[in-house]
């Protein structure tokens, strides 16, 4: 498939404006010699650069020249190999480290295993020099430099330019000991003139990586049979190469082989208790499907994961899971994790953003490697390293993935938002304003009144309360002629009142997002009653919708009003954060209710936005709070600038459980790490199976 570029966010990547190019028929890949299939497509992209060819534009009624060029390619990590020629297998398998990939081979585990992350900690980082929390050796070398077009031809030149040349074993042997690097072939793409002065070729699908993260994470902390890193023949590994001790199988009196809990072994309640959470969850309608269906409580383990259940765990329920089921210094580093899929995954990147992630992640990493054992690093763990260099090539990751490809996505509608007013909306701007200016004389009027009558303010609000329709609509129908066209047919109209009848709905669609009360949630699997709505200086507020009503004046206009209950923020009473930083909301105090003149449960629909609350038995009578927005709502913004968020929706600001590592060299505390738990008892080597 060819995807176009130069369509706006909301077309681009979308199955309507995909170019089908080529269909490969067969009972298989044609792997490395799919270069044979690929002519035709690279003779007609020759001919776009080269060339040109000559297309009508509809909007100015005139041909021109369209000339076109290849960027990149978007593929799985296995049809990197096929599209790039570089093996991704191996003891080199990571293809922007190449040549200076650090890969070890581990005996019994039969596999190798991708480390040496300290390459990219400052130069006087004191974990260079520590063996013992890491792989037994001190760390002084750089990050490896990717090398150039020109070297990447020169090395490439054994191959020749023939379509489909593929190095046999001999060859590709003899090509390795030269040189030191691994090409299975000559990619039929250098035959296009611009192709080896591109930086970025090819991309690294976040998509499979995040799902084979998240796989190794918890098929390791789940103890899944025949899926997790942390297995018998993984302690034999570490014993050989002499790290963590304690950690060591032991044999005893009756003859049966145990291993020690490690740090990350959690226990068979903390299992239930981390699966639980999972379990519970409800999301909004269309953000996610049911997460739930694929944990087994019984059995305590979860599988079936599909690739955007695997991107909602790891970047948001796992953190909340998590708590309280490991130790924090294992807890610390997942989360740290989580965050920065969250925020690499984000629609708007920033270059300062961007270079606190490039620091962020070798920490991430080597905090890892200071708790799993080596088998655990698999190659795609270790390609996260170079996420935030391809970011600053290739821009936003959701332009750069394998969903659009993947995903059947048909023909749906979109919603565009833009903070600036649209033609034919001014009106309701300035009658906004207008409204609030007549608030605020109305009110000096009272005040005046009060200063006579010395009644207090919440008299005064009452009054303000009671009077303000009644003076309104006389203030306008003493108004001239002249002034009442000033005013504008809207407020004339609004000054007479809404209708005496209104409508109540149980669901309503607000800026994309489903909204559905409280009463019509309870039962479901999904969860669309969570509101929150936040202010320029003050809290944010969250609570839950209980009815949704629309007033209708006599000039035909609407507006949506949401009755909620409301947690109470004000005195921090319902609001906290716990020691990792995730938000909690509690509902068994709520304010605005309507029994004082101050409260005020209304607000227009317009103005909310929307969160779901996950439970957790472990923390009674307070819920974690996730915010959402709708994936297919664009925030233009005004002069292009679009609003600070990520593609789940997940507005950054105030972004739950995002925090900042310390990174402190000189920080001995986060030299070691425990490698094994007292309270978790040791594990029989035949219930792993080994």
């Amino acid at each position: 498939m060819l995807i176009p570029y130069n369509l706006p966010p909301w077309m681009c990547m979308k199955q309507p404006y995909f170019m089908l190019s080529l269909i490969i028929s067969g009972p298989s890949s044609p792997g490395m010699k799919i270069d044979v299939y690929l002519q035709s497509l690279i003779s007609e992209l020759k001919e776009l650069w080269e060339v040109g060819v000559s297309t009508f534009d509809v909007s100015v009624k005139k041909k021109f020249t369209m000339r076109a060029a290849l960027m990149w390619t978007i593929n799985d990590f296995p049809a990197y190999a096929d599209l790039s020629g570089w093996s991704t297998k191996g003891k080199k398998a990571c293809p922007c480290c190449m040549d200076s990939t650090q890969s070890t081979w581990l005996t019994y585990g039969n596999k190798q295993c991708y480390m040496g992350h300290r390459r990219w900690l400052p130069l006087d980082h004191s974990w260079r020099r520590n063996k013992r929390a890491f792989d037994g050796t001190q760390e002084m070398g750089t990050p490896p430099l990717v090398p150039s077009g020109d070297e990447i031809m020169r090395q490439l030149e054994v191959f020749g330019h023939v379509v489909g040349h593929v190095a046999e074993k001999r060859q590709r042997s003899t090509v390795a000991d030269d040189d030191g690097i691994i090409w299975k072939k000559r990619s039929i793409f250098f035959t296009l003139p611009y192709w080896k002065d591109n930086i970025l070729r090819h991309n690294i699908d976040v998509m499979h990586l995040e799902k084979n993260v998240l796989n190794n994470i918890i098929c390791t902390l789940l103890d899944i049979k025949g899926k997790t890193k942390d297995n018998h023949e993984a302690r034999k590994d570490l014993q050989k190469m002499c790290l963590r001790p304690t950690l060591n199988p032991f044999t005893n009196d009756n003859g049966k082989t145990y291993l020690p809990a490690a740090c990350f072994t959690m226990s068979n309640d903390e299992k239930y208790q981390f699966l639980k959470v999972i379990k519970d969850v409800r999301v909004p309608d269309g953000y996610a499907s049911n997460v739930s269906r694929c944990v087994k409580l019984k059995e305590r383990t979860i599988g079936g994961l599909k690739s955007h259940d695997s991107h909602i765990l790891m970047q948001q329920l796992l953190p909340i899971a998590l708590r309280g089921s490991l130790p924090k210094k294992v807890v610390e580093p997942l989360i740290d994790l989580s965050c920065f899929f969250r925020e690499i995954c984000s629609k708007t990147l920033r270059l300062e953003d961007l270079n606190r992630l490039e620091d962020r992640i070798p920490i991430i990493l080597c905090n890892l490697e200071k708790i799993f054992p080596p088998g655990f690093f698999t190659v795609m763990v270790h390609l996260v390293i170079h996420l935030v260099r391809e970011c600053k090539l290739g821009g936003p990751v959701h332009h750069r993935w394998m969903y659009p490809v993947e995903r059947s996505l048909g023909r749906y509608k979109f919603t565009v938002r833009n903070r600036a007013a649209p033609e034919g909306s001014i009106a309701e701007v300035d009658s906004n304003f207008y409204m609030w200016i007549k608030r605020r004389m109305h009110l000096e009027k009272l005040r005046e009144t009060q200063n006579r009558e010395r009644n207090s303010d919440t008299e005064l609000l009452k009054k303000h309360r009671d009077q303000f329709c009644d003076w309104y609509r006389v203030y306008v129908q003493q108004l001239d002629e002249i002034h009442i066209n000033v005013l504008g047919d809207k407020l004339v109209w609004h000054a007479k009142g809404p209708m005496r009848s209104a409508i109540e709905y149980s669901r309503y669609v607000s800026n994309g997002m489903l909204f559905r009360i409280l009463s019509h949630d309870n039962g479901k699997t999904s969860q669309n009653c969570g509101v929150c709505v936040p202010t320029v200086d003050g809290p944010t507020y969250y609570g839950k919708l209980t009815r949704i009503i629309e007033v209708q004046y006599y000039d035909e206009s609407r507006y949506v009003l949401f009755k909620c209950d409301w947690a109470d923020i004000e005195k921090n009473k319902g609001y906290k954060e716990d020691e990792y930083g995730i938000p909690l909301v509690s509902f068994k105090r709520l304010i605005h209710m309507g029994d004082r003149i101050t409260d005020d449960p209304y607000l227009l629909s317009s103005q909310v936005s929307q969160v779901y609350y996950v439970e957790d038995e472990r923390h009674p009578d307070w819920t974690v709070v996730v915010r959402t927005k709708p994936r297919h709502v664009y925030d233009i913004g005004q002069g292009g600038e679009e609003n600070d968020d990520d593609d789940n929706g997940n507005y950054r600001e105030n972004e739950p459980y995002n925090r900042n590592i310390n990174a402190d060299p000189n920080d001995a505390d986060n030299d070691n790490v425990e490698c094994a738990r007292d309270n978790v008892p040791a594990i029989e080597v035949s219930v792993l199976g080994a």
